[in-house]
């Protein structure tokens, strides 16, 4: 699990992130399988992403030592990465000790954004996202966000479930550990906007320009030497270990992400199906000519035979799982492995009948 994130995190976070995870096959970056392919058509009911955007239709927010991180890296592949950090800082609008915060404007904008925008409007492009094969110019660096995000998951809605728990306890050093450099460097963290799209906007905000007298407030005697400044939160991070982190974080909060993390991989790695089973009646289903049907859940789009989403209808959260099997076995010669059930279930194509 630790190859999912940048390097600087792999003496700063737990020993749990040591244990391997299903691979993610089904989320292709470099073919995004969110787009139509080239002369193809898009399945009813599926999303259809923008070659240009792809799923980075987004714009990060990069903690202060990952931003160092990226100053600090040599490699020819981060180059355009590093220009494009350094424009930001001399550009310094959204640059704080905290590190580079979300455009106000952007914020505003993402939060405000109406079905179908993400991932199909260039507008919104990630300021780090280059077109092509190799599509992020800061890969190596990526916030927490960006390395727990899949368009797909194998192991369906638990897959995504656990992944969200990652996201949380990495996303919450993003948050302590800025601030613990910012002190650490003589700076008041608080001085830090923080991004919120229910806020009014700046003028600032609104022009992209900096507020000089809160700039100045923000960054004191490190004004004039922000680069300086990224580097030695990145030096200091690389320093650090695991049991110092978790002194900085806190136990209780410690315990309580990682409680989190825990039962999330493991209803992943060995769920556990509720009994009696129903056919999700949520699902979005468009039936096709071919006899198929494009049907939709909360873990994603899927093509399924017709005849396949008729033997569901057997699930129908009063009989237990064992006699729908029965059932199907003597009146219908069909027979359901567990393998298969719990495929229908991580994908929520058959719920909790409570949950419905």
């Amino acid at each position: 699990m630790l190859d999912s994130f940048p390097a600087v995190y792999r003496q700063l976070l737990p020993e749990f992130f040591e244990q391997r995870v299903p691979e993610e096959t089904l989320a292709t970056c470099h073919a995004c399988a969110m787009c139509t392919p080239e002369g193809g058509v898009q399945g009813l009911g599926s999303a259809s992403f923008n070659l240009a955007t792809k799923c980075c239709s987004f714009h990060p927010a990069l903690p202060n030592y990952l931003v160092g991180g990226i100053l600090a890296d040599p490699g020819d592949d981060l180059s355009e990465g590093r220009d494009r950090i350094r424009a930001q800082l001399r550009r310094r609008a959204d640059c704080w000790p905290l590190g580079l915060t979300i455009p106000g404007v952007y914020s505003l904008l993402y939060d405000r954004k109406g079905p179908g925008v993400f991932g199909t409007a260039r507008s919104m492009q990630c300021p780090y996202f280059r077109e092509g094969e190799y599509s992020c110019t800061i890969w190596r660096h990526r916030n927490a966000t960006c390395s727990t995000w899949f368009c797909k998951h194998v192991k369906g809605q638990d897959g995504h479930d656990f992944w969200m728990a990652v996201k949380a306890y990495v996303g919450h050093l993003e948050a302590v550990l800025p601030a613990y450099f910012a002190l650490e460097l003589g700076l008041d963290a608080a001085q830090t906007p923080i991004t919120n799209p229910a806020a009014r906007l700046t003028r600032h905000q609104i022009d992209g320009t900096v507020d000089e007298a809160r700039y100045t407030k923000a960054w004191g005697a490190w004004r004039g030497r922000e680069e300086e400044y990224f580097l030695e939160c990145n030096r200091r991070a690389s320093e650090l270990d695991r049991n110092s982190v978790a002194e900085i974080i806190g136990s209780h909060q410690q315990r309580t992400l990682q409680m989190r993390l825990g039962s999330s991989y493991q209803q992943m790695m060995t769920p556990v199906l509720p009994d009696p089973l129903l056919r999700n009646p949520k699902l979005v289903v468009y039936p096709r000519a071919d006899g198929q049907c494009q049907v939709t859940s909360v873990a994603g789009s899927f093509s399924v035979a017709r005849d396949v989403l008729d033997m569901l209808s057997a699930f129908d959260g009063v009989l237990s799982t064992a006699e729908v099997s029965e059932r199907l076995r003597r009146h219908h010669n069909v027979v359901i492995t567990p393998a298969l059930l719990t495929k229908f279930y991580q994908n929520r194509f058959l719920v909790a009948p409570q949950v419905a």
